[in-house]
Parts: C-alpha cells; structure tokens; sequence
C-alpha cells in the first residue's frame, strides 16, 4: 500500500512538474507598461502645419481639428517690375473653377453655400505663412464673385504666389468683408479700410474722421453744403465756374497731403447720381487735386476728372500760369450711373479714368502734367453749379485708394487647383519599449470623413512645413480614419499608400487604438488597428526605423472637422512565442516586385508551442511541418529565408515596403506574450494534464498488477 502511495504521489508531481515546465514561459511577470498622454496643451515638443486656417483648438483633454475645404489660387506677374507691397489685388473666381478644382459635387455645394452667406464664409490664406487676408468682395453672382486681396508682400517680378480660397461654415469677418452696397444695412460688413490705403465708404450720417469741407469761391458769392446718409451728397449753390479765373466749387476733401513721388496711388469714387435746380450745361461733379487749399494761386497743379449733364466725362487740368483754375479739358463719353471715375497720381504726371466697375476702368486721353504739379498734395470731391442762381448736386458712394500695378497690368489669375492636403499638428515622444499602443477617441466629426485624416507618427527631423503632403526630408506613417495605410519617405514630398481598404471606414463618435512594434529589422510594423472593440491585424512592416521616431499626432485634409481626446501612447515589451534559443543563420533577399510572392519553409523541432493572435495554443511532437503562402500586392517584397533552428518562432506575414538585402547569423531568445488569456491556460493545463496522467495511470497499472503477482507468487 506505501509503494503504491509513493507512486502516486511521484506520478503527480511529475504531472505538476511538467506542467510547470511547459507553462513557465507563459506565467513570466507581465512587462511594465508606461501610458503617456501627449502634451496637447502645451507647445512643447510640437510640430505643426504651416497650412492651418484655423488653429488646432487644445482644450480639457481634447484637440479639436478645423480643415476646411480650400482652393489655391496662383497670381502670375508678367511684368519686369515687382508689384508694389502691400498690393491689392483683383480676383475673379468662378463657379467653373472652384468645381474643376474640387470636383462638380462638392465644388457647386460649397459656392451655393458661399453664395447664400454673401461669400462671407470663404476666406483667403497666405500659402507661405499660413495667415489670412484681408479681402473685400466687390460684387458676386451665381457663377462668380470679384474680390480685391491685399497681399502684405505683393507679386515679385515675372512671378507668382499662391493664396488658398478656403471654405468654412462660418463668417470671416473682418478678415472677409463686403462692399457696403452688397448688405441690406449699408455697410454691415465693409472691411475696406483693412483691404486699401485710402477708403472711405460714408456709412450713416457723420462725415467720416480725417475729411474736411470747405467752399472754394474766387470771386466770392458761391456757398454750399454736404450731407451724409449711407452716400456723400455734395451740394454747390451759385458757383459760376471752375474755369479761367472762377474758382467757385464745393469740396471735401481729405484732410492730409499725399507724397505720390514716393507711392503712387490710383484714387477711385463711385458717382451714383447729379441733379439740381437751374443748374447750368457745364455743372459737374467729381474728383479733384491740388497741392494746396486756396483760391489764389496760378500754380496749384489742379487736375479734375469729372461727369457734367452737358458734357458727359470731362478731364481738366491748369495748363498755364495766367488763370487760377484749370485751362485744358477732354470731354466726351455717355454717362449710365453708377459710374466710376478715377486718376493715377505719381511724381510727375496724372491720368484720368472712368468706367462702370472698380476694376473695369478706360483711359480716355493720355496722362497730363498740370502747370505747377508737385505730386505733393491734397484730393477731394467736388461739386458744381455753373450757374450765378442756381444749384448742382454729386452723389458719392466711395473714395479710395489703391496701389498701381507695374505699368498698369494686373497680374492674372493663371491657375485654380484643388488646395493643400496634409494639415497636421504632432506632439514629441521617443518610444519606450518595443509596442506601442496609441488609443484616441473621436467624439464627433461634423463633415464626415474626407480625404485621408488619421493618426500620423513622425521621424524625429519632421518640421513645421506647409503640408505633410508636399515636403521631402522626413519620414511618416499614417493611418486614416478611412481605412488607409501610407508610408511618407524621406526623399520624397508625398505619401504612397500602402492599403487604402485595411479596415473599413468608421462611423464616428469611435475609439481607435493603433498598435505599433519594433519588427526583427528594427523598423516599425503597424501592428494592428482596433476600432470600437473590434481588432483587425495588419502587419505591414515600413522603413521607419523605430529608433528614428519622434513624434505622434493628428492630421487632416481639406474638409475635416473633427474632435478628438488627446493621444494616448501606452509603450512595453512584447515578443511572441514559445521560451527557447536558437542560433538561426539566414540568408535573406528582400526586393520590391509588382508580381505574386511564394514562400516555401520546411521546419524539423521536438516541441513546439504556437501561440496565434486568438490566443489558440497547439502542442505537437516530433513534427515536420511544411507551409506554403501566397501573397499578391501593388509594392511588397519578395523574402526568402533558409533556417536551422532547434525550435519554432511564430511569425505573420508580413508587408515589408523596402529594397534591401541581408546576411546574417545570430542566437535568439524568444520569450511568450504576456497576453494569453487565463481560459487558455486553463484548457492547457487540462491538456497536458490528461496527456500526462494518461500514461502515469497506465504505468501505475501495470506495476501494481506486477507487484500483486510477485506477492501471489511469494504465498504460493
């Protein structure tokens, strides 16, 4: 009875030893994980597009991304001269345009959204610094908008510069405005002074600060008055003339002299109407200059443009030293209100100009130089009677000034394309361990998915650039919330996609973790990608060096609106496989091919232990195993690999994006994941238990039956 107690007892502990054996590897201590919410709020380590209309929004725990969609315009100067800077510039976008350059969908939905804002939700952006600009809408229709851009540093000589037209949901004002006679409330929106030099648009019933009003009368007896109601209206009563020694006009004038040897400047007014009462054929209203207020001098430089109900547009300048007013004129052309009426002053000579548009403008005699001209001096609005009793009136609805393009040629618009992708802002981090598990949770996305927005890991040499999307000399991994899987190489500007389909599209609010490791060349492997709790295994192995990374954060295309909790990066220690050592010699070739991959590998071993991403173990003895994989991809890598191991190392196949070769020989320890499941260890238990206990019982058996007949036979 004792010797069968005693082998019992030897039989059990050899189960419990075995057992122990075969699960030591598996009840290791888990690897010391470290989680590390990346530092959105606050600037440290940070690397961010250049190209952002809207700033990132970092806020209690949450990174809100603006990407709306956008144009970019190119301004070509054909001129051997630079524009002057600043420089207004006048655009003209159509309908066609914006829908060639994002496609007829989205391109007719966001100008029938623009439209019905007044165009007041678009905004212009300097491509170069990524800071807006002021713009001032002139007019619009269904299927264009005029616009003037100030542009800080003009158009250099025989050259270009790109601004992006981006669309949002809501208004930009003040850095969009509109011309006051777009709104309903005269006004409302008008940013001119921020878009011109000189603009005055005389919104409400004051006369606007820096302008003046006198009545100019030689002889006396003229007088008049001004008054101001969303429009200038200047009144001149009694004055005979602005000819030959009668110097009798009402004006208001800006109360400031202008160098215009040192800046040239184009003065514009919109004239919306004349009228009176007894008013003679030669009264008129329009612009004037002079180098200085008075009635006396007979060089004063004087020079009018202006519109008469007897003479249509009238050009008027001193051309003589014997009258105190001017002595030469033009006149001619029909006159359709409202009309515009201009003059280009520089240093030595002025032009006149009228036409039906701002930007639209005729040039109807050649520039004149008024006796005593000095291009130093004052210009203003006047008005007429031409009458000793009676009165005249002018209707003024703007003044302004803008710089003048080199010899009068306006650079054009020569290009609309669809706008920048690859907005992004990243936060510094050097990986802790070889895993590493990024997680964030999108809360809401307002304009769904467009274009290939997601989590993105930089080289430690990324740089606050433009665009991701248009720049060699670092390198990326994304991973988009569509589904999409692309490398950015070092030498080159722009991703190449590796998958576009590696997990299907999800609707958001989601959560979302990437899982990255450290593969055997020490380049980084995207893993796997959880969504929600569904886990879809990847695999795909990119040459970023996984001691090259050094940054982690968010990026988006044109059209994204979306809000996201800050990432968080959660990095430890993970191999794969049963304890053992081997000493592996391999030979491997790795060449991109566009063709399908097979790979056969023959493997003799003892034991084997598999552990497979559901956490299945299988157990075999004395085993050869023989696989054989096909593969077919766009860009991937033919590998092949002769081994001689004493044990089996579990691996998946992988996508390796790279032309290399190596030869190498090394010992390798591989140890188990620390993440089977207790179930799993449970069922193994039971397995080698009863694979133990099998044979254990039948020995115990047969000893027992072998003692009984020695005792049997001992008694006989």
């Amino acid at each position: 009875m004792q010797a069968r107690v005693r082998k019992l007892a030897i039989g059990v502990a050899l189960v419990v030893a075995f057992t122990l054996l075969v699960l030591q590897p598996f009840l290791l201590p888990i690897n010391a994980q470290t989680s590390t919410t990346l530092p959105s709020s606050s600037g440290t380590g940070v690397v961010e597009s250049k190209g952002w209309l809207i700033k990132p929004k970092l806020a209690n725990g949450t990174v809100t991304i603006n990407a709306p969609p956008e144009v970019i315009v190119t301004i070509n100067n054909t001129q051997a001269s630079a524009t002057p800077a600043p420089f207004d510039q006048f655009i003209n976008i159509s309908l066609q345009q914006v829908e060639n350059a994002l496609g007829t969908t989205v391109g007719s939905y966001l100008w029938s959204q623009a439209e019905s804002h007044g165009f007041l939700n678009v905004i212009f952006v300097n491509t170069s610094s990524g800071e807006p600009l002021y713009a001032w809408v002139q007019n619009f229709t269904s299927n264009w908008v005029a616009v003037w851009v100030k542009l800080p540093n003009g158009v250099p000589a025989r050259g270009a510069v790109n601004i992006a037209l981006e669309f949002t949901n809501a208004s930009q004002y003040p850095y969009t405005g509109l011309a006051p006679y777009l709104t309903s409330t005269y006004g409302q929106y008008d940013n001119g002074q921020y878009v011109f030099p000189v603009y005055y648009n005389f919104s409400g019933t004051s006369l606007p600060q820096g302008l003046a009003f006198t009545v100019l009368s030689s002889p006396s007896g003229a007088s008049g008055s001004y008054s101001v109601n969303n429009s200038l209206n200047i009144t001149n009563i009694n004055g005979q003339d602005f000819w030959d020694n009668t110097f009798m006009i009402s004006l208001v004038y800006i109360n400031k002299t202008f160098n215009f040897t040192a800046t040239p400047l184009l003065f514009e007014t919109i004239v919306t109407g004349i009228g009176g009462k007894s008013y003679g054929s030669g009264a008129k209203a329009g612009l004037v200059y002079m180098n200085s207020i008075t009635t006396s001098s007979t060089t004063n430089g004087e020079v009018t443009i202006d519109v008469s109900p007897g003479y249509g547009y009238q050009i008027m300048w001193q051309s003589g030293t014997s009258y105190i007013a001017p002595s030469g004129n033009w006149n001619g052309g029909s006159v359709s209100y409202p009309t515009v009426l201009a003059m280009l002053f520089n240093g030595s000579y002025v032009t006149g100009f009228y036409g039906s548009t701002l930007n639209n403008l005729v040039k109807p005699t050649s520039a004149v130089t008024p006796s005593g001209y000095t291009g130093s001096g004052y210009v203003g609005l006047y008005s007429l009677a031409h009458t000793s009793s009676g009165s005249f009136w002018g209707i003024f609805e703007l003044l302004l000034a803008r710089p003048w393009p080199p010899n009068g040629v306006m650079p054009a618009v020569v290009a609309v394309r669809g706008g920048y992708t690859g907005q992004y802002i990243a936060w510094g981090y050097k990986p802790a361990g070889n895993t590493l598990n990024i997680t964030i949770q999108v809360k809401n996305y307002t304009t769904g998915i467009h274009g290939f927005p997601g989590l993105v890991v930089y080289s430690a040499n990324m740089g606050n650039y433009t665009s991701d999307n248009s720049t060699s000399g670092f390198s990326a991994i994304l991973v988009s919330f569509s589904g999409a899987v692309a490398y950015h190489p070092s030498d080159a500007s722009t991703y190449t996609f590796i998958n576009t389909s590696a997990f299907p599209e999800p609707e958001p609010p989601f959560n979302m973790t990437v899982t990255l490791a450290k593969d055997p060349f020490g380049d980084t492997s995207v893993f796997k990608v959880y969504i929600n709790r569904t886990v879809y295994i990847l695999n795909i192995s990119l040459p970023l060096p996984w001691s090259q990374i050094g940054y982690i954060g968010l990026r988006a295309d044109p059209g994204n609106t979306f809000t996201s909790t800050d990432p968080t990066v959660t990095a430890y220690n993970m191999t794969v496989g049963a304890m053992a050592t081997a000493t592996i010699t391999t030979t491997t070739t790795k060449t991109i091919a566009n063709t399908t991959i097979t790979s056969t590998t023959t493997t003799t071993t003892t034991v084997t232990a598999t552990t497979t991403s559901t956490a299945t173990t299988t157990t075999t003895t004395t085993t050869t195993l023989t696989t054989t994989s096909t593969a077919t991809a766009t860009k991937v890598v033919t590998t092949t690999t002769t081994s001689t191991v004493t044990s089996t190392v579990t691996t998946a196949n992988t996508t390796v994006y790279l032309t290399t070769t190596y030869v190498t020989t090394s010992t390798v320890t591989v140890k188990s994941t620390s993440g089977l499941s207790l179930s799993s260890i449970y069922v193994l238990v039971a397995v080698v238990a009863i694979l133990v206990a099998i044979p254990a019982g039948i020995m115990a058996s047969r000893s027992t039956a072998q003692d009984s007949g020695r005792r049997y036979v001992q008694k006989a």
